[in-house]
């Protein structure tokens, strides 16, 4: 009727997946910091023009774009004519972000 063993093995095995979630979202988190990090590494110097807010906008613009299937000379197209940008400026940023965010 009542197995105080059952019971107390099934509240362990609750207990380890919910560390192993946690564990595994925490992981995954940061790597998404250090691709921005790492997105905005050379871009912030030589783009001063643009905050960081705006160059991971557009960078994650691109991710989206690219992510459909347009090819990364479209998606340039695309961030050139949203931000104002010259065509050599939104490449760069299009190239960085399939780099280091992972599109």
């Amino acid at each position: 009727m009542f197995d105080r063993r059952r019971v107390v093995s099934k509240i362990g095995v609750t207990l380890g997946a919910i560390a192993l979630g946690t564990a595994a979202s925490l992981a995954q988190a940061a790597p998404a910091a250090a691709d921005n990090e790492q997105f905005l590494h050379g871009l912030e110097e030589r783009y001063a023009f643009m905050t960081p807010q705006q160059l991971l906008a557009a960078g994650h613009k691109a991710c989206a774009v690219v992510n459909t299937g347009v090819p990364a000379a479209d998606a340039s197209d695309v961030i050139d004519h949203q931000w104002g940008l010259s065509p050599s400026v939104a490449m760069d940023i299009v190239t960085s972000a399939i780099t280091n965010l992972d599109c």
